[in-house]
């Protein structure tokens, strides 16, 4: 049934391409509702594609026929059956749910307007700007047994079916496992095994080569919606995923997972994080993409939910701030966290702010920094100088010059990465000379000794804080050991 529904999708040119070139828009977040006068001009042809977008993304009833004659050859009486399709009367249909083509898949969730109703609890959110983010740092390699842990619509479970023997996608919300089967069948996979449960109860003796998580990682002081809240006090809910990974990860698998966590008054949040994974058996990496005050966090959330209650945000704003300042929290962190199950070693720690963009696909310079963070956690000077670096292909150097009376003077030099985590930072002409000689066939102390012969500073003086500035930017990616 659902592989005809696909046919009608692709036949109907029902992509990303196709449908942003019709409504005029860059990307998908640009359509917004009330834009609906507009986006019905735009697809008043009376096309299969308008027809089409009508349905699935605008939200908008269609005439019996038009959608019999799109959604060809499926059934229209068997998808309102399932719930795919609404019967509205007056010889009209509208879609029960969203469906909206990305990375080559078709995806569906639920309508935002589900959180109007009885039914919100149950929630099954779509492809939102956390989904991509996970998506686009996860890990994509060959994996025996991969884990979705909180697989909401499904959306890394299918993305993870591509090179993985077997995925698991579990979820304790009913709905949201009937949306990844129902996915899974719609985009043809038949290596998804859908796993009703809490965390990792289900999964006893199973190891996994992949853990993706997005889960419920909001703080707040509520329990009422399954795809935010976990339930637990603070951010107690995340750090459980973290401590029980191990347990079910393969030596050598990885646990990649979105993550909010709770900055304490006056406290270092590395600090408050490194506790996390003390014993844990895993080398453990945070990337920090942002810190907001609970005032900005809790306003956020709520919003999400309460769309058309402002009287009853005021008094849950209120309760949030409150439950907040009980626990101490003075801001909330969020960002990734990427474990990997490391028993040959003494496991490292290390949390950093990202970079400005990450230019994914990113999995790979995820492992890329393991691997140097390997190499960095018990390296010392003296190892760093017998080491040969090369620079890396993605660098950059960007020069802002001004003019003056003696020709153009440079006012800044940053060196910059143009794909992958796309870290940058100011560095001096003396250093951006040494950096392209790094090809991979000069030990460091060579370079270093370049250095010191131009600047006029013996090395002795220059060693240590030569070495540290290698390190960094190892730690960033602009060189790699050869």
């Amino acid at each position: 049934m659902f592989s005809c529904l696909k046919d009608a999708l692709k036949k109907g040119c029902f992509n990303e391409e196709a449908i942003l070139e019709r409504l005029l828009v860059p990307d998908f977040p640009s359509l917004k509702g009330t834009d609906l006068g507009v986006l019905m001009s735009r697809t008043g042809s009376g096309s299969v594609l308008d027809t089409l977008i009508r349905l699935w993304l605008i939200e908008v009833p269609v005439s019996r026929k038009e959608v019999r004659d799109a959604l060809e050859p499926a059934d229209i009486n068997i998808l309102i059956d399932a719930g795919v399709l609404s019967d509205c009367g007056d010889s009209m249909i509208e879609a029960g749910i969203k469906i909206l083509p990305h990375s080559g898949l078709y995806i569906a969730f639920d309508r935002p307007g589900l959180l109007l109703t009885d039914k919100k609890a149950d929630y099954v959110m779509g492809i939102g700007s956390s989904t991509l983010t996970l998506s686009n740092i996860s890990i994509r390699n060959p994996s025996h047994a991969t884990l979705d842990l909180g697989c909401g619509c499904g959306y890394h479970a299918l993305l993870a079916a591509s090179h993985s023997d077997r995925v698991y996608a579990l979820d304790i919300n009913e709905r949201a496992l009937d949306f990844t089967r129902f996915n899974a069948a719609l985009n043809g996979f038949d290596n998804i095994q859908c796993v009703n449960g809490s965390l990792f109860e289900p999964f006893e003796g199973i190891l996994f080569d992949l853990i993706i998580s997005n889960p419920p990682f909001v703080i707040s002081p509520e329990k009422r919606y399954i795809y935010r809240d976990g339930g637990l006090k603070g951010d107690e809910f995340c750090r459980q995923i973290v401590q029980l990974a191990p347990h079910y990860l393969a030596e050598g698998g990885y646990l990649q997972m979105l993550c909010n966590w709770a900055e304490l008054n006056g406290s270092d949040w590395r600090q408050g994080l490194a506790a996390w994974f003390e014993s844990s058996g895993c080398d453990a990496w945070v990337i920090r993409s942002e810190s907001r005050d609970i005032e900005t966090y809790a306003s956020t959330w709520i919003k999400h939910t309460e769309k058309e209650d402002s009287a009853n945000s005021a008094m849950r704003f209120e309760e949030w701030m409150t439950y907040y300042h009980d626990l101490g929290i003075s801001s909330i962190g969020a960002g990734i966290i990427t474990m990997r199950k490391s028993s040959k070693h003494n496991n490292w720690f290390r949390a950093d702010a990202a970079p400005e963009k990450m230019l994914g696909p990113c999995g790979k310079y995820i492992m890329q920094g393991f691997n140097t963070f390997d190499f960095l956690f018990v390296a010392d000077d003296e190892t760093m100088l017998e080491t040969r670096f090369r620079l890396c292909e993605d660098a950059r150097l960007e020069r802002v010059s001004a003019p003056t009376p003696e020709g153009w003077a440079d006012e800044s030099i940053t060196l910059t990465l143009a794909k992958g985590l796309k870290y940058s930072g100011g560095i001096d002409p003396v250093m951006a000379n040494m950096l392209i000689k790094c090809d991979g066939t000069k030990p460091l102390e060579e370079l270093l000794a370049n250095v010191s012969s131009e600047v006029g500073v013996p090395v002795s003086n220059l060693q240590h804080g030569f070495c540290n500035m290698i390190r960094e930017m190892a730690a960033k990616g602009f060189v790699h050991r050869a």
